[in-house]
């Protein structure tokens, strides 16, 4: 290893370490850019229809960009509403859900007070200090009375106040009428940085191909799933069948943890309203059976291998965006790690190559040099 190498190895982790940390304090701003950077990817499609057509750019811009954010904040206001409404109906379960914290409280209390009676020579008040710590634990205050608060700050973690959310909102369409407008001097800029015009138009080829199979694929799937959710759950006897359809269908999107996230609120809805224990099971089964649907049938064939993350790529991806960015991670983890390993197996550098072997699902498909490497010396040893 020369010089060079061993300060490039030294260098990356200070490296990798600065950028997290910049994450982690700037993640609202990053957010913001990355919300309007999928934005851009989502229209640019389409305006390059509309130019073809005889449209200005500008124009074609400005047209797409106001269209965009009128269906998004369409989306996002029936979305707020179903929330608002199911944050309300979580408050008037209070009752119900601290009674069920105070008999499972009591039975543990009384399981431990069965070991008070201890044998001789064991500690006497072995077992009075653990019934008094779970007696003390009964009289914490009503654990649901704060959970409409709890849930409207996890809805905006990752967004910051309520100053960032207003920002955010009114500057993002802006924010992406100008990447759009100013396209072409990006796209010469990032082909100088990489230094191969052919390189940098695959690139932005492929990472195009991801985020609008993910984002359109993934609205499909709430489309298909949507109406399945609301049936399921007007047929067991779910109050707010509508709105918890609609966010159990949003919910179903995250992979893996999205059978859990679907199933929660209309479960806890159904149980709260005195539902059958035949009902809950018919509601987590139909849950489980969408998800298992979505994921392995519908996913495939409309996302095709563009995204092309293995399990534990996108398991990581989902622990480490949900971590910065909330709500938002989970539902952006997968299209930041799929375009992050496009630069990786598009890098020059061997280690990055490795990491998005390591990533992807399929790595010979990549056709990296490092791996076909690795391929040979592993074969001239056998």
């Amino acid at each position: 290893m020369n010089t060079d190498n061993r300060l490039f190895y030294t260098l990356l982790p200070i490296a990798l370490v600065a950028i997290g940390y910049l994450l982690e304090v700037g993640s609202p701003i990053f957010l913001w850019i990355i919300c309007a950077f999928f934005l851009f990817a989502i229209i640019d499609p389409w305006m390059n229809g509309l130019t073809k057509r005889g449209v200005t750019p500008i124009i074609s811009a400005l047209l797409l960009v106001i269209v965009t954010s009128t269906l998004l904040f369409g989306l996002g206001f029936l979305f707020y509403r179903s929330s608002a409404t199911l944050i309300n109906q979580l408050g008037d379960y209070r009752s119900a859900i601290s009674q069920f914290y105070q008999k499972m409280t009591l039975g543990m209390h009384q399981w431990v007070h069965s070991f008070s009676s201890a044998p001789p020579g064991a500690n006497p008040h072995a077992g009075a200090a653990a019934a008094n710590a779970v007696q003390a634990a009964t009289n914490v205050s009503d654990p649901a009375a704060s959970i409409p608060n709890k849930l409207g700050e996890g809805v905006v973690s990752g967004i910051g106040s309520v100053l960032n959310v207003l920002t955010f909102i009114t500057l993002t369409p802006l924010l992406t009428f100008f990447m759009i407008a100013e396209k072409e001097q990006f796209g010469m800029m990032f082909a100088q940085i990489l230094k191969n015009e052919e390189k940098a138009k695959k690139m932005r080829q492929s990472i195009g191909g991801v985020i609008n199979a993910y984002f359109l694929g993934n609205l499909a799937l709430i489309f298909v799933s949507l109406p399945v959710f609301v049936l399921v759950f007007w047929l067991v006897g779910v109050k707010a069948y509508v709105s918890l359809g609609l966010i159990s269908a949003i919910c179903n999107l995250v992979p893996f943890l999205g059978f859990i996230l679907a199933a929660l609120l209309p479960a806890l809805d159904l149980i709260m309203n005195g539902g059958h224990l035949g009902g809950v099971l018919i509601l987590l089964g139909a849950c489980f059976f969408t998800h298992f649907a979505v994921a392995n049938v519908l996913t495939p064939k409309l996302l095709g291998s563009k995204v092309d993350l293995n399990a534990t790529a996108s398991t990581i991806a989902l622990i480490a965006w949900g971590h910065l960015w909330g709500p938002f991670g989970l539902l952006l983890a997968i299209p930041v790690t799929a375009i992050l390993k496009i630069f990786c197996q598009n890098s020059d550098l061997p280690v990055f190559q490795h990491c998005a072997a390591l990533m992807s699902e399929n790595p010979k498909s990549l056709h990296l040099r490092s791996l076909k490497f690795i391929s040979h010396r592993i074969q001239k040893k056998a």
